[in-house]
């Protein structure tokens, strides 16, 4: 497993919200529905990565999104990050839990968020099978 995959951040995270919470979710919504809806989509992450469901974690990226990971990497494309999550999760972080909280939601504009979250993922795993240190986001 490549190192990565070892460190997913408050970045990778938010790149999930970013990455789905588009224009077209927010274009006739309010301001309380919105922040629901974003608050879904974190709870919707959390879920899948504790099912370890790469298809429904790249599900939260439009059809050529883009993620750009903790260190400067990109990929492009639902396809190629739910393969990243896909390996991700058979290597390091399958057995992992990620537990999130959304801090705050803030408006910029109608279209526009930006979302404080807190969280940690616990139990992954090194390639030998040595307990990582819990990552607090």
């Amino acid at each position: 497993m490549t190192r990565r995959f070892r460190r997913l951040t408050l970045m990778s995270v938010l790149a999930v919200i970013l990455g789905a919470a588009g224009t077209h979710l927010f274009a006739q919504a309010s301001a309380p529905q919105d922040e629901e809806a974003i608050r879904k989509l974190q709870d919707g992450f959390a879920q899948a990565w504790n099912q370890h469901d790469a298809t429904a974690m790249a599900a939260l990226w439009d059809e050529d999104g883009d993620y750009v990971g903790p260190e400067g990497y990109a990929l492009q494309g639902r396809a190629r990050i739910e393969t990243m999550f896909a390996e991700a999760h058979t290597g390091d972080y399958a057995p992992s839990k990620l537990a999130l909280k959304v801090r705050k939601v803030r408006f910029l504009k109608p279209d526009v968020a930006v979302v404080d979250v807190e969280g940690e993922i616990t139990d992954a795993r090194d390639f030998f099978g040595k307990a990582l240190p819990v990552q607090r986001l």
